[in-house]
């Protein structure tokens, strides 16, 4: 997996590299993603009409250069975290709730019903059964999927589309417990 990896992400490393003479693995938008989950009004997600890019010169600038500009914001808005860890730690635990709701962050009505009804049973059926796993390698390997995603959200900042590739891998283990409860029932 990790070989697999290397092979995907490494061309855009080494384009990284000659366009920006830095090493820079993905991309340069750490910066921004943190002062979005933790600007002084942030309130886990991301807000419509807030002007996160004049945010974000306001921390940076006179920098130019767009690597050294992404780990300034980095190291500023983590200085801005340290001085504040109670609200970090607010914030982390208002981001884990978004994240892991049913109901679709910014959206009401029939909407929040759709996402209640279809991933609600997805999410109580999967967890289910993810815990009935967690002696086992498809198990292990879930629950990184799900410890590691929420972790980068908490941190980050949440919406309840970046569960979805969560969702996909909850299908399996929510499968799993439903076929055991219809082989229950036949008994």
């Amino acid at each position: 997996v990790i070989g697999g990896m290397i092979l995907v992400i490494a061309p855009w490393t080494g384009r990284n590299y000659l366009a920006t003479g830095h090493l820079v693995p993905v991309s340069t938008n750490m910066g921004i993603n943190l002062l979005i989950g933790h600007e002084p009004e942030a309130t886990g997600v991301y807000r419509e009409g807030a002007d996160y890019l004049g945010m974000y010169d306001r921390l940076v600038l006179p920098e130019t250069d767009p690597v050294v500009r992404d780990r300034l914001a980095v190291r500023r808005v983590a200085e801005r975290m340290a001085d504040d860890p109670a609200r970090a730690l607010k914030l982390a635990g208002r981001k884990l709730l978004l994240f892991w709701s049913p109901l679709v962050t910014g959206e009401d009505g029939w909407r929040d019903w759709i996402g209640l009804l279809s991933s609600g049973p997805l999410l109580a059926l999967g967890l289910w059964g993810c815990w009935q796993l967690r002696g086992s390698a498809s198990g292990w390997l879930i629950g990184s999927l799900l410890a590691s995603l929420s972790l980068v959200h908490a941190l980050f900042f949440a919406h309840t589309r970046f569960r979805l590739p969560i969702d996909a891998a909850l299908v399996g283990p929510a499968a799993l417990v439903l076929v055991e409860r219809w082989r229950r029932r036949g008994e």
